[in-house]
């Protein structure tokens, strides 16, 4: 038996307007497919367990769902591993009544190399020894009655159960689509013997059940009762921060269950050198970085000034995504994706001026040709 490398959420196909360029938007599309590429190839000595979300939507585009096959077949071919495909949220239908790509993707896999590739109902499975399974449901009803047939197998202690929902997270509770597994579901588990291993949230984190209480390791520890793994390749700006004991090391990891069911990290990327939180006034100092925070706050007068200056440092900029952190004055704004000024809330915003100042004057004199302007 060899070890099995655990990856999801590789939202492959992940397809932004939010803080982003038609160009930097394309790279971000090709960062994450060759980012899955290079996890796979440094691991042609082990089986892979994909637990969830492998593309970012139910249905990709054609050209999406060939590039990942590709990824597939060479990696099969080249080392003979086993493939798990496990079902996460975005590759099943609420009513189960349509088929995602990623049923497209399985089933053409499966038919090509029919002893390498397994995939998973929407129910308790043994995995192997030791490893068991529960993918998507399409409710938390039908979830429910998974966990309850996972409690009556009988197991050996430290066995691993993989999942793809929300770990103690009430506002998710009983949301058909966004499943969660509460604190006492996952008390039950533990005591039963599993350790849980949690894909579908992107930071990772563990605890321990002590005294019927959930405590967060300060560092992460791959022994603790349940592992929420993370993902391995970010594709957003939240991807990249940390929150509280998640994700503190800034870092992202696969995970190996190796055959004697012990659990090690391999690190697949560093917010280091890649990712950078800015005070808009401050935008000289980004590098390289890929991913970009602006920060800071200003009054109401100074909106116009600083949508300018991040529209135009956003177009100029390497990065694959470039997110509006500003806090307005007398606002009150959404988180990461949803923070970018509204343009309809600024009046006097010039779109069409802003827009030509990042021409030369005789550009500018053929674009008002072009669009009819007189002056």
């Amino acid at each position: 038996m060899k070890s099995m490398l655990v990856i999801s959420d590789c939202h492959v196909g992940t397809s932004r307007t939010a803080g982003v360029t038609p160009s930097s938007a394309a790279e971000l599309y090709m960062f994450l497919l060759d980012e899955l590429e290079r996890i796979l190839n440094e691991n042609t000595d082990k089986d892979v367990f994909i637990n969830g979300d492998l593309f970012d939507k139910f249905t990709e585009e054609n050209f999406t769902v060939e590039a990942t096959l590709n990824l597939f077949i060479k990696w099969i071919k080249e080392s003979g591993n086993l493939l798990y495909l496990c079902f996460g949220n975005h590759d099943k239908s609420a009513k189960g009544d349509k088929l995602s790509s990623f049923d497209l993707l399985a089933n053409v896999l499966k038919f090509i190399y029919p002893d390498n590739v397994i995939t998973f109902e929407s129910k308790f499975t043994k995995v192997r020894d030791g490893v068991y399974v529960i993918p998507h449901c399409f409710n938390q009803f039908l979830f429910n009655a998974e966990l309850e047939k996972a409690l009556e197998e009988p197991i050996t202690k430290g066995s691993k159960l993989l999942l793809h929902v929300n770990y103690l997270n009430p506002f998710s509770a009983h949301s058909d689509h966004s499943l969660t597994v509460d604190e006492e579901q996952l008390a039950a588990l533990i005591d039963h013997g599993y350790q849980v291993l949690g894909s579908h949230e992107h930071l990772s984190r563990s605890l321990m059940l002590r005294n019927g209480t959930f405590i967060t390791n300060p560092n992460f520890d791959v022994t603790a009762d349940l592992l929420v793994l993370g993902n391995q390749t970010p594709s957003s700006i939240s991807d990249c921060l940390s929150s509280g004991y998640a994700q503190k090391d800034g870092k992202k990891y696969a995970h190996v269950i190796h055959p004697d069911n012990t659990i090690s990290r391999i690190e697949t990327w560093d917010n280091k050198g890649n990712f950078i939180s800015v005070d808009w006034q401050e935008l000289d100092k980004v590098g390289q970085e890929k991913f970009i925070r602006v920060e800071g706050q200003v009054s109401q007068a100074e909106v116009e000034d600083v949508f300018s200056r991040i529209a135009k440092f956003r177009n100029k900029s390497n990065a694959f995504i470039v997110t509006n952190a500003v806090k307005v004055e007398g606002l009150t704004q959404n988180e990461e994706d949803t923070l970018d000024i509204s343009l309809e809330s600024i009046k006097a915003f010039d779109v069409k001026g802003e827009f030509l100042k990042l021409f030369t004057e005789e550009e500018q004199a053929v674009l008002k040709e072009v669009m009819g302007d007189d002056h």
